[in-house]
């Protein structure tokens, strides 16, 4: 009995000791794995910390790269600045501002070639934005690429219908598409609605210039002066347009202002100015606006050409010989110069002269009705009324206002004598 029960207690012992090691191993291993287990998912998120980390404070570096490019381009130093877009792209490849950066620099370099690359580098990271469209826009116009810098300007407004840059050159490329009418109605819907509405306006105006509509030229001029009041070349091309609607009045009093010695562009604007007095038979104020200036740049040939003019009306023929002398001298074969030392000989009393130097001018280009006019005022001096009579016509054949132009000459020619 004793020994059943030690048979069975040593059975029953080794059984159970048979059933439990099993089980304390397999719990022992699976303690093991999820240590292990454990240990190895620390490894790994550590390492995606740690990479995550560096690939933030890279897009940091990036960011305070683009920062410094920004700010050199601003002030262009365009190398430096596509060197520091450079570096802020090798930081973080997916930043767009740094190739916008990069290309306008490189733009600015004369570099179209490595702004395509650039940009191709942009669209092959997926980076989009209205600057780098704008910008394929300029370098596919450098190729003549009308079609092509159409749909990238077109797609830089959508983007970024605010910004007044690509609103224009779009409007111009719509202008050299031969599309002016598009590009009018596209700047006069959408200029009301941008702060920077100025240059929008006056290319507005350009354009309905260029259309030959003047009237609404002058309108978009005087609504771009109301937002660009000291705009000193608006003023000028508003009483250039004036002027040729012969309102005289209302340029000059655009142009008095600007005309001051201590204003910017004061010499275009008195060169103006004096034209409109020449118009309005006025010539005793265009001298005095133009002899000084005239005499301290003799290489403004428009100065001096209007300067020659009003001393012609005036009977300064001391003057007028100083300026057509001048003009003569670095122009001999051209055609205003020569009419106008042919007006002073024929001032001075030798119309011989004066017709000789007139005929020679004809046999250059028969067809120029101011040459024409000239010499039927000079033949009708020197008494040859029946050729006076035949230029007269062939001159109101090509240009009736010369019928009034002799007229003015035969006046003053009364006033001088």
């Amino acid at each position: 009995m004793s020994k059943l029960k030690t048979n069975i207690s040593i059975r029953g012992h080794g059984e159970k000791q048979m059933f439990r090691l099993p089980c304390l191993a397999v719990g022992r291993f699976a303690l093991i794995a999820a240590m292990l287990t454990t240990c190895g998912c620390q490894t790994i998120n550590h390492d995606a910390a740690k990479k995550q980390a560096t690939q933030r404070w890279s897009e940091v570096r990036a960011r305070v790269k683009l920062q410094l490019a920004n700010q050199q381009c601003v002030r262009g130093m365009f190398n430096d600045a596509a060197t520091s877009a450079a570096e802020a792209i090798g930081l973080d490849p997916k930043l767009p501002g740094a190739y916008e950066v990069l290309a306008k620099s490189q733009l600015e370099q004369g570099k179209p070639a490595s702004t395509e690359k650039t940009l191709d580098a942009a669209k092959a990271q997926n980076c989009q934005s209205a600057e780098l469209h704008y910008l394929r826009g300029v370098v596919l116009e450098l190729r003549d690429d009308t079609a092509g810098s159409l749909a990238e300007y077109q797609r830089a407004v959508e983007l970024n219908p605010a910004n007044s840059d690509y609103l224009i050159s779009l409007a111009e490329c719509l202008v050299n598409a031969k599309r002016a009418d598009e590009a009018l109605t596209l700047l006069d819907e959408r200029a009301d609605h941008l702060d920077a509405a100025a240059g929008v306006f006056a290319l507005a105006a350009h354009i309905a210039e260029l259309k030959g509509d003047r009237e609404g030229a002058i309108t978009r001029y005087q609504r771009t002066l109301a937002l660009v009041p000291d705009h000193a070349l608006i003023h000028e091309q508003l009483a250039s347009l004036l002027m040729k609607e012969s309102r005289f009045e209302d340029a000059i009093g655009l142009l008095k202002p600007l005309a001051k010695n201590d204003a910017p562009n004061a010499a275009s604007a008195r060169k103006l100015l004096a034209a409109c007095d020449l118009a309005i038979d006025d010539p005793v104020s265009a001298k005095t606006l133009l002899v000084d200036y005239a005499r301290s740049h003799p290489e403004d040939d428009s100065a001096l050409t209007l300067l020659a003019r009003a001393s012609l009306q005036t009977h300064d023929l001391m003057t007028a010989g100083w300026t057509i002398d001048q003009l003569h001298r670095k122009h001999p074969d051209s055609t205003d110069p020569a009419l106008l030392y042919a007006s002073l000989l024929w001032q001075r009393g030798d119309a011989q002269a004066a017709e000789t130097v007139l005929r020679h001018q004809l046999d250059i280009d028969p067809n120029n009705p101011a040459t024409l006019c000239l010499l039927v005022t000079v033949l009708q001096t020197t008494k040859d009324h029946a050729a006076a009579q035949r230029y007269f016509e062939e001159a109101a054949s090509i240009d009736p206002s010369c019928i009034s132009a002799i007229s003015a000459s035969a006046t003053s020619s009364k006033r001088k004598d």
